[in-house]
């Protein structure tokens, strides 16, 4: 596999998946694809890196998101989808926008007590005390990427004694109320 190559998801499956033994035993072995995403090379600024996946399958298309690392050195994220892994490495690609400055490592998810689909990504703004932290855009269309809400931090200042002031990858849970992050 060369340096450069993207995102590469595999499709992984257990060798034994009809036999649920390894359930009890523990042992199972990996049987992976080559990788189904690749670089996107022709753009005038070609990508390096694509990375830090999350992905739902919802409404009979997988929707992948992750983050985006372009030559010039540019990171945001992109949005992609398809009804079919094979097709992955085919599905049109979208920037999402959100900041001028770097934004990325996405989880995706739907919260039901909101009815929204949540992006939740870490955003860099050189003009707040926290200039790394944690965003949340929103969206009730998940397969449209014009959708989601602008940028909004979910941590507005320190800790009290605190003095990290970049927080990265993130990563939320939740139950049936509330949305705990990590």
């Amino acid at each position: 596999m060369k340096l450069h190559t993207l995102l590469s998801l595999c499709l992984i499956s257990t060798l034994h998946a009809a036999d649920p033994a390894w359930l009890s035993t523990g042992e199972f072995q990996w049987q992976s694809s080559p990788p189904l995403i690749g670089p996107a090379t022709d753009a005038a600024d070609p990508d390096v890196a694509l990375k830090d996946p999350t992905m739902v399958f919802h409404e009979g298309k997988w929707h992948l998101f992750a983050t985006h690392r372009r030559a010039s050195g540019k990171v945001d994220m992109q949005y992609l989808s398809f009804t079919d892994w094979k097709d992955a490495g085919k599905a049109t690609r979208h920037t999402l926008d959100f900041h001028d400055q770097y934004h990325c490592a996405p989880q995706v998810f739907f919260f039901t007590p909101h009815q929204k689909w949540y992006l939740i990504y870490q955003l860099v703004d050189e003009r707040r005390a926290l200039k790394m932290s944690p965003y949340f855009s929103t969206t009730s269309t998940l397969a449209d990427p014009t959708s989601w809400t602008k940028p909004q931090p979910m941590i507005e200042t320190l800790p009290e004694g605190g003095d990290k002031i970049r927080w990265i990858d993130f990563w939320v849970i939740c139950d049936a109320t509330k949305a705990h992050l990590f």
